[in-house]
């Protein structure tokens, strides 16, 4: 009798395993629709924008500062600069609240959200440590995998958690860049100007979509002076910080970003820094873009954050 019982759990277990392989490893992959490099609009003065730095699901922090500026007037696009999941203990809410106001809030990919797509679409290939091919994240240029040893096991739980359907829809309305061009800022010599809103950086030379590369844009802090295309989030040999290279320029561009943490807000002649710490107890610092006499002036915008790492 004890025999047969061994038999028939080796049986059951056996059968399990059999179907385990069919669904998981069998079974067609997950997929996501192919994302934008790059979403250019043009505007008319009506319209302001407010442009907030990593929220990092610190989901009530974001809130009072979207309350705090009035973005539910119906003349403002909200445009989140990237890493709005992870750290902070609202990712899920964050990304409720985007996608239900897709009309009113633009979202730019960062690296957090690369990372968590990506274990979406590898989640058993990261399990197994032994991977086969990864797949890649698309985009309309391109295909990307992010270095895998930043993919952690928390960006699966939060892939798992957010689900196929937000994930998909997330993949769907975001960017990893976004141009916004508006009427002459006042003073301006040039007969119209361009927002460019990235998570991490952009080097001045490199901005056509054909050009535009998903790892630099999302994870830059450093480029090689005299090769742009050679990015790093840490300082080498040959190296500066990115935005330097845009101090000397006299541009009809500005760029917007987030991302660097340690920098902190970071104000300079052609570029924009608004990430200032905000789960490490900062500060959640939007720029507001606001249309007055014909033309647009810039106002920064905090609130104090929690400590959540």
């Amino acid at each position: 009798m004890a025999r047969d019982w061994r038999l028939y759990l080796v049986s059951v277990v056996s059968v399990l395993f059999l179907c385990y392989t069919y669904v998981v490893l069998a079974s067609p992959g997950r997929t996501l629709p192919v994302m934008h490099t790059l979403h250019s609009i043009a505007t008319e003065t009506a319209t302001r924008y407010v442009f907030v730095g990593d929220v990092h699901g610190m989901f009530d922090e974001f809130e009072q500062l979207m309350r705090d500026l009035n973005v539910d007037d119906g003349s403002t696009q909200v445009v989140l600069l990237g890493d709005f999941v992870s750290k902070g203990p609202d990712s899920v809410k964050t990304v409720d609240y985007l996608l239900e106001n897709t009309n009113s809030t633009r979202c730019i990919l960062g690296n957090h959200e690369l990372d968590v797509l990506f274990a979406h679409l590898n989640a058993h290939r990261l399990a197994r440590h032994h991977p086969d091919p990864w797949v890649p994240l698309e985009f309309t240029t391109t295909q990307y995998v992010p270095d895998n040893s930043d993919v952690k096991s928390r960006d699966v739980t939060l892939a798992a958690a957010l689900g196929s359907d937000r994930l998909a829809r997330l993949a769907q309305h975001c960017s990893a860049a976004l141009e916004i061009r508006i009427p002459s800022r006042r003073g301006s010599h040039h007969a119209s100007h361009a927002y460019w809103a990235v998570h991490a950086g952009l080097a001045p030379d490199l901005m056509s979509p054909d050009t535009l590369d998903i790892g630099a844009i999302t994870t830059m802090k450093y480029v090689n002076r005299h090769n742009h295309t050679q990015t790093s989030k840490t300082k080498f040999r040959g190296s500066t910080r990115w935005y330097k290279l845009w101090d000397p320029l006299d541009t009809d561009k500005t760029v917007v970003y987030g991302h660097d943490a340690k920098k902190g807000l970071n104000i300079r002649k052609n570029t924009r820094g608004l990430d200032s710490a905000c789960a490490a107890g900062g500060k959640l610092t939007a720029l507001e873009l606001k249309p007055e006499a014909n033309t647009y002036v810039e106002r920064i915008h905090s609130v104090t954050c929690r400590q959540m790492i």
